[in-house]
């Protein structure tokens, strides 16, 4: 098995976020009406019976190190012992040399949006559309670019990615997102949440960590309203080295 999420870990939920239930086998679920929560017990309970009877035959990997951790707390009991396996994508690395035009003087700062729900409340939809509506407000020139908008063309994805200045990454709940691994092949800083896996994939020299506790719009604003006023700071940056290979996946399990 590998998890994407916390789905086999708990009753029902893909990410428990800040409930801590499933580790006391999901009863008196929280966010079931009355009485309905004895299916998220019982689907908890067949779950974990299944991975104690299966152990010997079973094995699980996990591509983020929090994810990997919190799984063993739930499945070391019952003789598995998950393992960390990082994602890799068969695309070329940008090399670092290379000369990246970005952060143009002369239009807006570029913030790029890669979720294909932009409603998802996990994926921050809501902080976004809320964020977006802010730079309109305070008149930031700033503006943001949807992954989704460019999938028509045919080199949709590579022009999406050839155009931003930033990845806008403000997921409540997250594993191991592959628009961050997409975001550093193309040598993208990132802009993200300290949440799940994420953490993991952003470089401190590189890349800007927000606090979840601190994603609100007010913040947000502020931060990009300074990332303008920078733009010339971070286009001197250099991506930070990383090697995306299934050599270097085989080297680890």
């Amino acid at each position: 098995f590998t998890l994407h999420d916390m789905r086999l870990l708990t009753g029902g939920c893909h990410y428990s976020l800040e409930c801590t239930g499933f580790t006391k086998g999901c009863k008196k679920c929280p966010h079931l009406p009355r009485g309905f929560s004895i299916a998220t017990t019982k689907n908890h309970s067949m779950q974990m019976k299944f991975f104690r009877e299966f152990s010997t035959a079973i094995r699980v990997v996990t591509p983020s190190h929090w994810l990997t951790s919190l799984a063993s707390k739930q499945l070391s009991v019952l003789g598995i012992s998950p393992e960390y396996v990082p994602n890799f994508h068969p695309t070329r690395p940008l090399n670092s040399t290379q000369n990246i035009s970005r952060f143009d003087s002369g239009r807006p700062l570029r913030l790029g949006v890669a979720s294909n729900n932009l409603s998802s409340y996990l994926k921050g939809g809501d902080l976004t559309d809320a964020l977006l509506q802010e730079i309109k407000q305070r008149r930031i020139p700033a503006e943001m670019l949807y992954l989704r908008d460019f999938s028509d063309q045919a080199d949709g994805m590579e022009s999406f990615w050839s155009r931003i200045d930033f990845l806008l990454v403000l997921s409540r709940a997250d594993n191991s997102p592959n628009v961050i691994h997409e975001a550093r092949i193309h040598g993208v800083p990132v802009i993200g949440t300290d949440v799940g896996g994420i953490p993991e994939l952003l470089d401190n020299s590189f890349d800007i960590k927000i606090e979840a506790k601190d994603a609100e719009v007010s913040s947000l604003s502020e931060l990009i309203e300074n990332l303008v006023l920078r733009k010339q700071e971070y286009s001197k940056a250099t991506p930070p080295a990383f090697e995306y290979s299934s050599d270097s996946i085989q080297k680890i399990t």
